[in-house]
């Protein structure tokens, strides 16, 4: 299947990998078998369920996961990146950007959870650097500046699909920029993680996906989580994939006045 110098790579490879696709099931052939991804030297071609990508590799852009040859993390993002609209390859290397950020934090703090790894500052640092060079080393391919585009966008407190993609919406409505993933503190005195944070403006934002809320107990604990967080002082403002994705101008709205109202 794979060419001795080629890798599984692309969709097939972010799979393999646990980075978002922007399909739930891999996309089919005409006789119904998924299509493989595959990166190969020599020119693009597709031959029934195999899709080749004419391209080669440089040092540690190839892994494997079990006995599959694949491209590795960064690689697989990049090339995912370029080859997709803006919003999802910004998420993809949100994606790629906070797996790598907790795989250096943990490197040197075995003990760090996700969220707390993800805030070290240095280690997000060394990722981010990582990433733009990976990009820097293939910059005359084809797609590569909307690669680098979108890693320069990318942050990797962003825990979801939903999450980047909102963003994406509010830095091309010229709003400011947030901090995601982070922690506040509500009028009881508990912690929690919130999505986005407007720390001046002392404005929340949370973005509700699909699964998030799946039982009446789950509502009743965000109710009380967000009672608690207001009562501090801060104002949260909702999205969820329709806000996002088919008529973000009211969402847009919201937060705007929001903002406006912190900043007073």
């Amino acid at each position: 299947l794979v060419h001795p110098n080629g890798a599984v790579s692309h969709e097939t490879a972010a799979r393999l990998i646990g980075l978002p696709t922007q399909r739930k099931d891999p996309a089919l052939d005409v006789q119904g078998i998924p299509i493989i991804h595959v990166t190969r030297p020599g020119h693009r071609r597709t031959v029934d369920w195999l899709k080749v990508h004419g391209g080669r590799f440089g040092d540690g852009e190839v892994s494997s996961t079990g006995a599959i040859r694949r491209t590795s993390l960064v690689r697989t993002a990049i090339d995912v990146a370029r080859s997709s609209p803006f919003p999802f390859a910004v998420a993809t290397m949100d994606a790629a950007h906070r797996a790598l950020s907790i795989a250096v934090a943990r490197g040197r703090e075995p003990w760090l959870d996700e969220r707390d790894a993800v805030l070290e500052i240095s280690a997000r640092t060394e990722a981010g650097s990582r990433i733009r060079q990976a990009i820097e080393a293939h910059a005359a391919v084809h797609g590569m500046s909307r690669a680098g585009r979108a890693a320069s966008w990318a942050d990797p407190g962003s825990e979801t699909v939903l999450e980047s993609r909102s963003r994406v919406r509010i830095r091309k409505a010229r709003l400011p920029t947030p901090e995601c993933g982070q922690m506040v503190v509500g009028a009881s005195g508990r912690t929690y993680w919130v999505d986005k944070l407007w720390r001046a403006q002392r404005v929340i934002g949370e973005d509700d996906g699909m699964l998030k809320y799946l039982t009446g107990d789950d509502l009743l604990k965000e109710k009380l989580r967000q009672e608690d967080i207001e009562s501090a002082g801060f104002r949260i403002v909702r999205c969820g994939w329709h806000d996002v994705n088919a008529d973000p101008r009211p969402w847009l709205a919201r937060l705007r006045r929001a903002l406006a109202a912190g900043a007073r």
